[in-house]
């Protein structure tokens, strides 16, 4: 019977010893840290997760998430905006993106040059985001997609050619008239 008190009273104090463990600990960081360490920093709903690998024979499936962009901070973003990562479970790289989710998102460019991110930045889901936000205040709404910011810097030409046409047909209506008014004046 002591031996049966001794072995749950050792066992007792050993669960009271043991904290979670997991593969990845990272190192908290300050928002201000986050801002700077990281190249873009926005605010949107997860349009869409693609798996380039088959989530149920790899632990962590290398996948990419398409944003429709609320609002951002830093960088350069559009309205949409793709992030190439992980589907994080065990280890430190990507995160655990979930369709639909509202996320905070602080990334970098990769080595390749997309976009990427990974669960010791300070995204998160936008709802626990309050702290990061009091700090980033007001950001801007994105006005454009990629293509309008590469379009030609002649683009207005088209819409402006109509109006072009009247003012050279006015200028040369009205030249007519009064270079005929002044041959009439000098005739006489």
């Amino acid at each position: 019977m002591k031996l049966v008190i001794t072995l749950i009273l050792f066992i007792s104090i050993l669960q009271l010893g043991i904290q979670n463990v997991f593969a990845c600990d990272c190192i908290p960081i300050t928002v201000e840290d986050g801002i700077n360490t990281s190249d873009v920093i926005f605010s949107g709903k997860v349009k869409s997760i693609k798996y380039l690998d088959n989530p149920k024979k790899t632990v962590e499936s290398r996948i990419i998430v398409t944003f429709d962009v609320f609002q951002f901070w830093k960088g350069k973003v559009d309205r949409e905006i793709t992030l190439y990562t992980t589907y994080n479970r065990h280890s430190c790289q990507g995160y655990a993106f979930n369709n639909n989710g509202e996320y905070l998102v602080y990334a970098n460019k990769q080595i390749d040059g997309n976009l990427g991110t990974n669960i010791c930045k300070r995204t998160t889901l936008l709802s626990y985001a309050k702290d990061d936000l009091s700090v980033l205040s007001q950001g801007i709404i994105p006005t454009e997609g990629f293509e309008s910011r590469k379009r030609n810097t002649f683009d207005f030409l088209p819409k402006l050619l109509p109006y072009l046409i009247v003012t050279v047909l006015v200028i040369g209506i009205m030249y007519k008239i009064f270079s005929a008014k002044i041959k009439q004046k000098y005739k006489k």
